[in-house]
């Protein structure tokens, strides 16, 4: 369980870095979108 959200974790973290280097304007929507998640 705990591994599983450590690797989502990872992964978003990687996500959100390469799309704020790409568009800097999705870290506001990715932001709002694990806010909602979460």
């Amino acid at each position: 369980m705990e591994q599983r959200k450590i690797t989502r974790s990872d992964l978003v973290s990687m996500f959100l870095r390469s799309n704020l280097q790409q568009r800097p304007l999705t870290l506001n929507v990715f932001t709002g979108w694990v806010f909602a998640t979460t």
